[in-house]
């Protein structure tokens, strides 16, 4: 198994065939020159050709971004292989959270994995705060999904405003949601706390969401999405996998790399207000920690920045610029499509783009920087026109 960031014909080298999981839709024309080329991907896609094996979700009616992720199909796959893989539901929850598939209710495949998952016992669905950490104060503190302005990364204020609920910042989170009155007093603070702070609406709704616990790891969703995610951001995505599979040191190890991640992703976070430049329909701001942009982009849109403009995060990587996009979903269900944009964008400066209408990437050459920025903005205003005096700036 490899960590791959796009196609290379060495991978076909003595192999029946390769699976590339979560990529190879924008790539189909190229892989179709490789034998045994098996796609598992839930991206927007051009063109198909039957030399590939291609699985989307798109391909059946299904919205990519919402309806399933790579993980529910690595999941599918998986119990095609053999029924008994049925207990690898909670290892697609936490990819389908990991992916944020679940924020608006679950649908199409991704609810009939968790129904099948509740069914066998190894889920249990209940509701409750968007929170992980060891304690409630350091589950605030280190929160950067949410990101709540003036608490997170400040403990002392998080002392307080506990303090002030009479919620004891070192009780676990399972014993404060345990209590009806603390938690929906806490939950009303921390919406409140959202609104203030000029966050997409998406997101200030979501203090209370649904919740999966998986009894047999003794984790839940939200943890080991995070958990993974941790070793995956900071280059050791095989620390991430044997945490979840059991191994007991490697559990400890990872939950030190998850909070060295989300103290990072807090550094980011604190300052982005002040570095990003804001455009018609873009915000831009310039990226320097490898494979932070896209959480930096993402957060900061839902956040704390114009969730008006779709945030773009710019990381140089030599004579290429690797470009990371995020929208809201209301600017998506208005029109905006960052995949088209990205693409059409990038394509005509010589470089690559594509992903979610939602969350989209690109690279392109380094030079074409601020062509690169002009041609998007016009797409991006193209698709939903320019900010009407009428739509309010956020505070």
């Amino acid at each position: 198994m490899r960590e791959l960031r796009g196609p290379d014909p060495s991978w076909w080298d003595g192999s029946d065939a390769v699976v590339l999981l979560d990529m190879g839709s924008s790539a189909i024309p190229e892989l179709a020159h490789f034998d045994g080329s098996i796609v598992l991907d839930h991206h927007v896609f051009e063109g198909e050709d039957p030399r590939v094996v291609h699985v989307n979700p798109r391909k059946h009616g299904m919205d990519g971004s919402h309806d399933a992720c790579a993980s529910t199909l690595a999941y599918l796959v998986a119990v095609a292989l053999s029924p008994r893989n049925v207990d690898l539901a909670p290892f697609a929850i936490g990819g389908i959270i990991g992916d944020r598939q679940h924020l608006d209710g679950l649908s199409e495949v991704n609810a009939g994995i968790v129904a099948s998952g509740m069914a066998a016992g190894d889920v249990i669905r209940g509701r409750g705060l968007p929170l992980s950490g060891e304690t409630i104060g350091e589950a605030i503190a280190l929160s950067n999904d949410p990101f709540f302005l003036g608490l997170s990364g400040d403990g002392q204020a998080v002392d307080n405003l506990l303090g002030d609920l009479g919620i004891d910042p070192g009780a676990s989170l399972h014993e404060v949601e345990a209590e009806p009155v603390a938690s929906t007093a806490l939950m009303g603070r921390l919406t409140l706390r959202l609104l203030a702070q000029g966050a997409a609406a998406e997101n200030a709704r979501s203090t209370f969401v649904d919740k999966f616990v998986f009894p047999r790891l003794g984790s839940d969703g939200q943890d080991l999405s995070n958990l993974v995610n941790s070793t995956g951001r900071l280059g050791n995505p095989g620390l991430g996998l044997a945490a979840v599979l059991g191994d007991r040191s490697a559990m400890k190890e990872a939950r030190r790399m998850r909070k060295e991640y989300r103290v990072k992703v807090l550094a980011g976070l604190m300052d982005l207000r002040g570095r990003t430049v804001a455009m018609r329909r873009l915000q831009w701001f310039d990226n320097d920690v490898p494979n932070m942009g896209g959480a930096l982009a993402g957060l900061g849109v839902s956040y704390i920045l114009d969730p008006r403009r779709a945030a773009i995060s710019l990381t140089s990587s030599g004579s290429e610029l690797k470009v990371s996009a995020r929208a809201t979903r209301a600017l998506v269900a208005s029109g905006l499509d960052l995949a088209a944009a990205l693409g059409t964008a990038a394509a005509g400066l010589g470089g690559t783009g594509g992903g979610h209408p939602v969350a989209a990437g690109a690279t392109v050459p380094a030079e074409h920087r601020d062509e690169f920025l002009e041609a998007l903005d016009a797409a991006l205003v193209a698709q939903v026109g320019e900010i009407s005096p009428r739509q309010a700036a956020p505070s």
